[in-house]
This record gives structure tokens, sequence and C-alpha cells, in this order.
């Protein structure tokens, strides 16, 4: 109590200065360009995760989730693609029986559709439209069918996370520098990785 009012005489002379020091280290900072770096690289924060991961803070699945989404940035679409030979895909002029039994037979709920061969995909078809259809009598595919989100095989998948959430589709077909389809990548492939 009773050095509560010599603080104060205190705090009263030292206010003006202490306004002064940050008068001063602005100045410096914008003469200078100081700015301060608080950042850590991608090899620092997954060192970090290794050590708490030893120390047994996380154990193995938290630790690999953890280095994933560090590492989520550096992947291409081409990490992650369904290669050509796998994809399943339907052309354009099959019939409504052959589609249906494609979709019984494979389980998808998207497939691309293509045109002459599968290096000309034109579009996508989900199979609630395509029931949709059957029940209402449609015996041609053309007015099912979406446009595809093409992309190349050298995207990174965080930029393909957002185009597809902007499209609002969950396929994107992947196309080499010629055109041709390299294979497809999926909504489900990137939020596994």
């Amino acid at each position: 109590i009773l050095s509560a009012p010599v603080l104060q005489v205190f705090v009263w002379i030292l206010t003006p200065v202490n306004f002064l020091f940050k008068w001063w280290k602005m100045l410096l900072t914008k003469v200078f360009h100081l700015h301060r770096n608080d950042t850590f690289t991608e090899e620092e924060l997954i060192t970090i995760v290794d050590e708490v991961q030893s120390d047994g803070v996380f154990d193995q699945h938290e630790g690999a989730l953890i280095r994933s989404a560090i590492e989520f940035n550096d992947l291409d679409v081409e990490d992650i693609l369904i290669p050509r030979v796998d994809v399943i895909a339907v052309e354009k002029d099959a019939s409504m029986q052959e589609v249906t039994a494609m979709f019984r037979e494979h389980g998808y709920s998207r497939m691309p559709v293509y045109e002459e061969d599968i290096d000309h995909i034109i579009g996508i078809i989900h199979e609630k439209d395509f029931n949709r259809s059957l029940t209402d009598g449609v015996s041609d595919l053309s007015s099912i069918i979406k446009t595809a989100t093409i992309v190349t095989k050298g995207m990174k998948i965080s930029k393909l996370l957002r185009l597809l959430q902007y499209n609002k589709t969950h396929l994107a077909v992947v196309v080499d520098e010629f055109g041709g389809t390299v294979g497809i990548v999926t909504l489900e492939d990137i939020l596994e990785e």
C-alpha cells in the first residue's frame, strides 16, 4: 500500500518515455523495413510433429494425418489420379441397359462419358440423374450429361480442391498436353490425401 503512490509517480513520469520509444521503434521499422519472421518451414513443422509423436503426445495415426496436411500443398494431381487404364467410363451412344449394368457392376455414383474413345471424354453422368431419366422414360444419355472439369496433371491438388468446390462437382478429368485423357481425380481422392 505504501509503494502504490511511488509506483504511480513512476508510471506518470515514464509514460511519455515509453511513448517515445514506441514511436522510435515504429520509425526504425519503416526506415529499415524490419519484419518479424515467426514462420516455420515445412521441414521444421514435420520435425516438430516427429518429436511430439516420439514423446507420446500423438499416436502414429495422428502424426501421419498432421504430416499429410502439411504436405498437402506439395502434391500434384498426377500424384493421386486414377490412371486411364483403370477409369470406368461409358460411351455416349451406350444403351440405357448397358449404363445400368455399368453402375450396378462398379458401384460408382458418377461416371465419365466419352465419344469414340476414352481420350475424348465429353462429360459426366450422375447415377441419380440416370435413375431419374430411367423412370421418366428417357432413352438418350445426352440430356443428363454434365460438363466435365478438365485439369492438367501438373495442377496442385489444393488448387483442384478449390476448383471442384467452385464448380460444385466431385470429379475432374486429367488431360496431357495433347488433350488426351491421363486419368480422373475425384473429390474423395483429394480428401483421402
